[in-house]
């Protein structure tokens, strides 16, 4: 993992990288204790997000909510085993980022509590980002473009052996320039077995989700059949 800075403030530890500049950490803290909204979209996931501008950065917080079943009794709250949440997340997409894949630039993340705790992770906000998942819905044109570039991507986690669990056209972002951004790497972890093995989870994955969410068959077809090709394990 990259060295971090570390600043105890409030009852709140916050660990920066150099790559964020002029951080005010009491603005930050005010952005944490605001309510949060639910990730937006038809497949939106677990967490919440946040925005902050911190000079010319424009700042995406992410704070960490169980799904399911414990979520009703223990929504944001974690009990400390090991690396927290936040730290994971932000060494996979370090990792994630240095095989030449696009995912959120991450900036550091927060810690509230001992043994039981709350985490965020601050990453740099992707400019006019739409969810694949909606624009096959509004733009399929613009969706269908953008498959070859996902294939890409996701063969690209295969060959690094990164299993994104989550991977599905919600976790699947555009910026304004119409690139391809995989999110949400809170699950993910690396996998040592076979690699065509792996290759099937994600085709299998993605099937599931397209068919669950009732979206456009292309978006199936596409990424099954661009993946479809043997892997060197």
């Amino acid at each position: 993992m990259s060295d971090l800075k570390k600043i105890n403030i409030n009852g709140f530890a916050i660990y920066l990288s150099e790559r964020l500049n002029h951080f005010d950490p009491h603005a930050v803290i005010e952005v944490l204790t605001r309510p949060s909204r639910d990730s937006e979209g038809i497949l939106g996931g677990r967490a919440q997000i946040m925005s902050i501008k911190l000079a010319d950065d424009n700042i995406a917080i992410k704070k960490y909510v169980r799904g399911g079943v414990p979520g009703k009794f223990v929504r944001g709250t974690y009990f400390r085993f090991g690396q927290n949440r936040a730290q994971i997340e932000y060494d996979i997409l370090e990792r994630v980022r240095a095989q030449g894949i696009n995912a959120p630039e991450p900036l550091g993340y927060v810690l509230h509590g001992s043994i039981f705790y709350n985490a965020w992770l601050m990453m740099r906000e992707i400019p006019g980002h739409k969810a694949l998942a909606q624009l096959a819905l509004n733009d399929a044109e613009k969706a269908f473009a953008a498959t070859d570039c996902l294939v890409e991507s996701i063969t690209k986690l295969v060959e690094s052996g990164i299993y994104h669990v989550d991977l599905h056209p919600g976790n699947v972002l555009l910026d304004k320039n119409d690139r391809v951004y995989i999110i949400d790497f809170d699950r993910a972890r690396l996998y040592r077995g076979d690699k065509n093995r792996l290759r099937d989870m994600y085709i299998c994955r993605w099937r599931s989700a397209v068919i669950k969410y009732n979206l456009p068959d292309f978006l199936a077809e596409r990424i099954c059949l661009g993946l479809r090709r043997k892997f060197v394990t």
